[in-house]
């Protein structure tokens, strides 16, 4: 960045893919529009002018890359919940993770600023999701609709330690959940998902039909994101 903040760098590398950058600036992207708690980060461009501490970068490495502006927080645990002020935010994180179908939300994906002036959480990493991470296309998401997949305990099953620390230190509220759920659904439209896909480098893009079908599914999760909230309420 121009005024030397620190940043995280994901960029292009053979061994996984440009789907990692992909998901990630989408999920972002997405995530602003529903007001999850997100540090700033964008789309850059790695070239040999980039200063890198970890000394990683490689002229393999040159082109555009996602940055996600790095924050000094601690260690996420249990005991810190109850002190949060954001603590309420967990029911839309709860929905975004379903309507994006991440199963990869951990301890090391959640930031807690615990300080005097700030004691909250903010959202990264957004890599592993669309059901199938960094390696999903249109057939995983026509056999998830046609499974019916937003009934799935899935989602819940994978992130169980993350969202049990939750559950086990709030006071859970059904109609919170139901009313981000019905806040949410409403927000995410097809304008929504366009504008996010007009920003994306072409270098990270899949295929048109990979591209319709993730839309479709976005989509489809979206309408039906109040029926996954009851499953989430019978099975939490």
């Amino acid at each position: 960045m121009n005024d030397n903040t620190n940043v995280i760098l994901k960029y292009y590398r053979k061994d996984i893919g440009k789907l990692v950058l992909f998901n990630e600036y989408f999920c972002y992207k997405l995530a602003e529009c529903v007001g999850l708690p997100m540090p700033q980060s964008g789309i850059c461009i790695i070239n040999e002018k980039t200063i890198d501490n970890n000394h990683v970068l490689c002229p393999e490495s040159y082109g555009y890359a996602f940055y996600s502006t790095y924050l000094s927080s601690t260690i996420f645990k249990q005991g810190i919940i109850k002190h949060l002020t954001n603590r309420q935010m967990f029911y839309r994180l709860l929905v975004f993770d379903h309507i994006i179908f991440n199963t990869d939300r951990n301890e090391f994906n959640l930031l807690t600023t615990f300080s005097k002036k700030d004691t909250s959480f903010t959202v990264i990493d957004h890599s592993h999701v669309f059901k199938n991470g960094t390696i999903w296309d249109a057939n995983c998401f026509r056999y998830g609709i046609k499974e019916n997949d937003y009934l799935s305990t899935e989602i819940l099953d994978a992130n169980s330690k993350m969202y049990g620390m939750f559950f086990q230190n709030m006071l859970f509220n059904e109609d919170m959940l139901t009313e981000e759920a019905k806040r949410i659904k409403n927000i995410i439209d097809m304008p929504i998902l366009d504008g996010i896909l007009n920003e994306i480098p072409k270098e990270w893009m899949p295929g048109e039909n990979d591209i319709l079908a993730l839309k479709e599914y976005l989509l489809y999760r979206a309408e039906h994101i109040i029926e996954t909230s009851q499953v989430i309420i019978e099975r939490r």
